[in-house]
């Protein structure tokens, strides 16, 4: 029996929650809700095995994130032997190959972040998170997806395509970039508040409408094959070949797969959002390959994948993230525009969903739901911005054309390399966004501000 975890306090007031999306984000949710004391239950469209042995996507879990799920039971055994370590960063420049910076995590920077930056394939950390959900007896419905949402003044219902409904206090629509949940109350939200916000989340780049990902999956046997790519599958660096218009990714995720994530911050697929997990139904063409502007072993990678999950995205800006009621929530990719294969979109959907479990631990009566609701609405309001103008820099800022900001860009990176050691300070400005994305402490900050505010229920 693996141990268990508790919040300080659980709900007198229980609740029953509709979860849409069982995802990472949503069994996240339903774990710490359940733990809150409420009544939870979990509609997912994809069936349980479709999720459970959907192997090649890896999930990053940034230090901010792997603390918050080191709290749950044998997850840091997961973690440890299921995942890749992620060391640090090796930035190339595309055409010279040129390697311009080396950043390795130190221990100190470790010891400061408080865990380790891990890769891990999706279905070993969706699988051991179901687990958890099913002892603690929480309600799956796969095969529901979701068509309608109603909310009416003392319940909400979903109903499916089958026609069975489903009915509950709140719904937590934790359904990914597409979200139906969004869209059913989008009109009570939109609208980018830059209030009371004492984050400073400016940049000189431009906004983006919209933006292109591509992550590709490539067998470590394939590669260990080539003597070009074996050193790539026994570094614990992460690559960032950094070209004009593109950049790829690409490092180790778990025992058996090397994750490549190409970036196009402008026009390549087309005009519609897709689904992170929506597999297209051909690899990479052999032309797209050849016209790729990139280094022989990144095209060596693309040629050995063995699939391909193209995304579209187009960013959200919302005032909050709750509809007008209170009876309608929105977390991870449904509630936000981080970058998809990026660092941090799955870290702030963990994040989302021990916020509002701590929160919703407090509920004492049904009218304590607005108060702590609006504590989500606060602390995830300054914390999105955050991510979205960290990842407006890099998906802008790793794909600039030849000319002074790029030179400029490689400078500063170039002073990462340990060829090129630089004083503390020299090194947390040029990381400052990275720093303070990874050393986030959501459970402080909600801790802090309950101290703050929850004498008020």
């Amino acid at each position: 029996m693996l141990p268990s975890f508790d919040f300080a306090t659980q709900a007198e007031h229980t609740l029953t929650l509709i979860i849409i999306g069982g995802s990472i984000g949503g069994l996240c949710t339903a774990y710490w809700l359940k733990k809150a004391g409420h009544n939870v239950i979990v509609v997912e469209k994809y069936s349980e095995d479709m999720l459970k042995d959907h192997r090649f996507s890896g999930v990053r879990i940034p230090p901010n994130s792997s603390r918050l799920l080191y709290l749950l039971p044998g997850m840091m055994e997961i973690l440890e032997e299921k995942s890749s370590l992620n060391l640090g960063a090796v930035y190339v420049q595309e055409g010279a190959g040129a390697v311009i910076g080396k950043l390795v995590f130190q221990n100190e920077m470790i010891a400061d972040f408080g865990s380790q930056y891990y890769r891990i394939p999706f279905s070993h950390l969706w699988t051991h998170l179901y687990h958890l959900c099913i002892l603690e007896n929480i309600q799956f419905k796969f095969g529901f997806e979701v068509q309608k949402i109603h909310v009416e003044p003392d319940f909400v219902k979903v109903t499916a395509g089958s026609g069975e409904e489903l009915s509950g206090d709140i719904i937590v629509g934790a359904d990914g970039h597409n979200s139906i949940t969004r869209n059913c109350i989008l009109a009570d939200v939109t609208g980018d508040s830059e209030e009371d916000s004492d984050e400073d989340v400016s940049t000189r780049l431009p906004e983006l409408n919209q933006w292109y990902s591509c992550r590709l999956s490539v067998p470590i046997h394939e590669m260990e094959k080539d003597p070009d790519l074996l050193p790539l599958t026994r570094d614990s660096l992460w690559y960032l070949w950094m070209g004009d218009g593109i950049f790829h990714t690409g490092g180790r995720e778990g025992e058996d797969q090397y994750a490549v994530c190409i970036f196009y911050p402008f026009s390549k697929y087309g005009k519609e959002d897709r689904e992170w997990y929506e597999q297209s139904s051909s690899l990479l063409t052999s032309e797209e390959i050849e016209n790729t502007d990139c280094e022989l072993r990144v095209k060596k990678l693309l040629q050995l994948a063995s699939t391909c999950q193209r995304t579209t995205q187009k960013p959200y800006k919302l005032s909050k993230f709750t509809d007008n009621s209170n009876q309608v929530i929105l977390i991870g990719d449904a509630a936000h525009a981080a970058v998809i294969h990026g660092p941090q979109n799955t870290a702030i959907a963990i994040e989302d969903a021990f916020l509002l479990g701590f929160l919703f631990s407090k509920i004492n009566s049904k009218h304590q739901i607005s108060l702590c609701l609006n504590g989500f609405n606060e602390i995830k309001s300054k914390r999105t911005k955050m991510i979205i103008a960290s990842d407006l820099e890099n998906i802008i800022g790793y794909a600039l054309a030849p000319g002074h900001d790029r030179d400029m860009r490689n400078s500063a990176l170039g002073l990462c390399s340990g060829d090129n050691p630089v004083t503390d300070d020299v090194l947390a400005h040029i990381l400052r966004g990275f720093i303070d994305d990874n050393n986030y402490d959501m459970q402080t900050v909600v801790e802090e501000w309950w101290y703050m505010w929850g004498r008020l229920m």
